[in-house]
C-alpha cells in the first residue's frame, strides 16, 4: 500500500470544500448526489424573503452571512493576521433584499475562492494552517446541512 502525500490530502480538502460550495463531482465525501447539492445551487433556488424567514432561531442568510464571515477570517488568520473577530457581528444579517441576498450569494461565492487559495497556499506553511484547512470545509459541511434542513422545512411549510 503506497503512502498519502500532504498534496494528496490538500488535493482533497480542496474537493471538500468545492463540494460544499457546487456539491460532488464523481463522489462526493458529505454532501446529497445532484447538480442542487451545494450552497450554490440551494442559495440560488431561494427568494431573499425564504432565505430572510427564521426558523429554529436562525435564517438561512444568517447561515450565509456568518459562512462569509468566517471563511474571510480563515484566510486572514492563515496568512498571519490575528486580529481578534467580533464573532457575534457574523450572526447580524438575518434578512435581505433581493439586490443584497444576491449580493451575498457573490460574496459566498469570492470568499470559497478565496479560501481555496489561501488552502492551495498555505496548508503546508504551518500547524495552525493545516488546522484551518482542514477546518474549513467542515465547518462549510455543517452549515450546508442547518440550511438544507432549513430548507427542507420551508418547502414542508408550504406544501401545508
Amino acid at each position: 500500500m503506497s503512502k498519502v502525500t500532504l498534496d494528496t490530502v490538500i488535493d482533497h480538502l480542496l474537493a471538500a470544500l468545492k463540494e460544499g460550495l457546487d456539491g460532488p463531482g464523481k463522489w462526493g465525501f458529505f454532501s446529497d448526489a445532484g447538480p442542487d447539492a451545494g450552497l450554490a445551487a440551494t442559495l440560488k433556488a431561494l427568494s431573499a424573503s425564504e432565505a430572510s424567514r427564521v426558523t429554529g432561531g436562525t435564517s438561512i442568510a444568517a447561515h450565509a452571512y456568518h459562512l462569509v464571515f468566517s471563511l474571510g477570517a480563515t484566510v486572514a488568520y492563515m496568512n498571519g493576521d490575528r486580529t481578534p473577530q467580533d464573532w457575534a457581528k457574523s450572526w447580524s444579517v438575518v434578512s435581505v433584499t433581493e439586490p443584497t441576498w444576491k449580493r451575498l450569494q457573490d460574496d459566498l461565492a469570492s470568499a470559497f475562492a478565496e479560501t481555496k487559495t489561501a488552502i492551495e497556499t498555505l496548508a503546508k506553511t504551518g500547524f495552525e494552517p493545516a488546522g484551518l484547512a482542514v477546518g474549513a470545509p467542515a465547518h462549510v459541511a455543517y452549515h450546508l446541512g442547518a440550511i438544507r434542513q432549513k430548507v427542507a422545512f420551508l418547502k414542508a411549510e408550504k406544501r401545508r
